[in-house]
């Protein structure tokens, strides 16, 4: 028996055999086939041959008002007469990226320190299907390294993402990127400015301190004293930019220095003296660049500055924290008449040092695992976290998708994968990973997703938690941005395992700062190979046909 299918309408479309059935069809022309099916006799039991065809559709350049008025159906035909119709029913949709606008892109602000500083741009699929983007950047940056986490992103209509990449700055400068941004289906470009702004750290007025501001106290006068020059000297006359200073988490056996300026604050020049107290582990560099506990300054101009270089030098001995002072002896006039103030210097040693097992290999700055086969399954994974340093460390654990947000398909056994470690003292992460949540794709490796692991001293988190109220907000924000970039972070404020009250001392908005400059981000990219999987047909398999009456 011959069956002819007929393709009809306004919708262009095209009808071919598939794979290993071309015994059965003969193509006429690109819209009309004809099978040839076997008869089979009623006497005889058994079924009927089934085969199955392929149509393709292409859409036309229209709109989609235009393209929803296009019909088209398949006619089945035997010996001239029409057994029936199929009506061909396509979605109909658009893609279409949205991003900022140009003046509204933030700005990265960055600085040559060595270090890379992650950004990301939102984009939007305002649009009614799935696309795809292409990224890459165009042409090289003169600035510094730039490294896009992801060239291949997916977006859902109607909803936002952030395409991450992360900037190495390696000179002062700045410059505006272009990034290229290739929309499948249809194949339009984006192209998305990144402004790239590498200059020395000024993260706030506060942060700008030109000359020192804290006055050290005032001098006890008699009342009887009416001397023009004694009145003058009621205020202390050295000025200094900070009235205490912290080292926070200090190796044992390391050094690190601190600059203490201090300022004269009178118009005629004076002589001082600076001396350690209470402490052997504070010391103060001579002009010769040598570690002293005393120094002498021959002359300090009249409304000059002096830059005075403090170093922590912890012992190896033991972890603590160690006070002492340093004491600021300056002499007035030519009688030399003595008077002192007192800056408080506190140390905190021992530092963490960590070491991972489970994080994978390397590749392009950070570690990326390999999960194996994806099945139906979920799988669980540890990460071993160890601190074999001198002092307490913490680790917390973000799980991200494809866009920036919180990952659907990665879970830890704890809401936040936060904990604080001690001196040998070490933690298994776990975490499950739901292959059903994870989009599969067309490719055999699957990206999964990432797990940030940050990490740091626990005594400059707890000194963080007490400075906290002391910096502004939009300090605390530009210090955050500049250390770890845009995006999700976790709250370092709360929710640790095995917390305490860490560090005991004074502390200042410098103590956010230190924070966030000693802590540490490593990205683990997660990924697994797809089960194999038949590619779906197009058509379903027709059912058998009555024989016409």
């Amino acid at each position: 028996m011959e069956i002819r299918l007929e393709i009809q309408g306004q919708l262009p479309s095209f009808i071919y055999p598939t794979d290993g059935q071309t015994n059965l069809i003969k193509m006429i022309s690109s819209k009309t086939i004809s099978l040839t099916l076997p008869a089979i006799p009623l006497s005889t039991p058994g079924e009927s041959v089934a085969t199955s065809i392929k149509i393709s559709i292409h859409t036309p350049a229209y709109g989609a008002p235009e393209l929803r008025s296009l019909t088209s159906q398949i006619n089945i035909l035997c010996e001239g007469k029409l057994l029936a119709q199929v009506p061909m029913v396509a979605r109909v949709g658009q893609v279409k990226l949205q991003t900022l606008k140009a003046s509204k892109i933030p700005v990265l602000n960055c600085t040559p320190n060595g270090s890379w500083f992650d950004h990301s741009v939102p984009m939007m699929n305002v649009g009614n299907i799935q696309m795809t983007i292409s990224l890459e950047l165009a042409g090289p940056s003169t600035v510094g390294k730039f490294q896009l986490e992801q060239s291949l992103m997916i977006l859902q209509p109607g909803k936002e993402y952030l395409g991450h990449f992360k900037f190495k700055p390696l000179e002062l400068g700045e410059e505006e990127l272009i990034l290229r941004c290739t929309v499948q289906p249809n194949g339009t470009t984006y192209e998305v400015p990144i402004r790239i702004s590498s200059k020395q750290p000024s993260l706030d007025k506060e942060d700008n301190i030109k000359l020192p501001l804290v006055q050290l106290g005032k001098l006890s006068l008699q009342p009887t004293c009416s001397s023009p020059r004694a009145l003058k000297s009621t205020v202390f006359p050295v000025e200094a930019d900070k009235s205490f200073m912290n080292w926070i988490s200090i190796p044992l056996g390391a050094s690190e220095e601190q600059i203490l300026t201090l300022k004269n604050a009178l118009s005629e020049p004076i002589s001082l003296t600076l001396l350690i107290r209470d402490s052997e582990l504070f010391k103060v560099k001579d002009k010769n660049d040598e570690y002293k506990r005393s120094i002498e300054v021959e002359s300090l101009p009249g409304n000059g500055t002096l830059s005075v270089r403090v170093a922590f030098q912890p012992t190896e001995k033991k972890s603590s924290l160690d006070l002492g002072k340093l004491i600021i002896k300056p002499r007035l006039g030519v009688s030399g008449k003595i008077y002192k103030a007192t800056i408080m210097l506190q140390g905190n040693s021992g530092a963490p040092e960590f070491m991972f097992s489970g994080f994978g290999d390397e590749v392009n700055g950070k570690q990326s695992l390999f999960l194996g086969q994806l099945g139906e399954k979920p799988i669980v994974k540890s990460l071993s976290i160890r601190n074999k340093g001198s002092g307490p460390g913490f680790v917390s654990c973000m799980a991200l998708g494809h866009h920036g947000a919180l990952s659907e398909a990665i879970r830890f056994d704890k809401p936040q994968a936060a904990v604080v470690l001690y001196p040998n003292e070490s933690t298994l992460i776990r975490f499950t990973v739901d292959p059903t949540r994870v989009p599969m794709g067309d490719k055999n490796q699957v990206f999964i997703g990432f797990i940030h692991v940050y990490t740091g001293s626990e005594l400059a988190r707890s000194a963080m938690k007490k400075a906290a109220p002391k910096a502004s907000p939009s300090l605390k924000l530009k210090i955050q941005s500049s250390t770890f970039g845009g995006g999700l972070l976790p709250n370092f404020e709360e929710g640790f395992d095995g917390e305490r009250e860490a560090f005991m001392g004074s502390v200042s908005y410098f103590d956010v700062k230190n924070f966030y400059k000693t802590a540490r981000k490593m990205v683990v990219e997660l990924s697994g190979s797809a089960l194999p999987r038949m590619r779906p047909s197009l058509s379903s398999t027709p059912s058998p046909l009555k024989k016409p009456e």
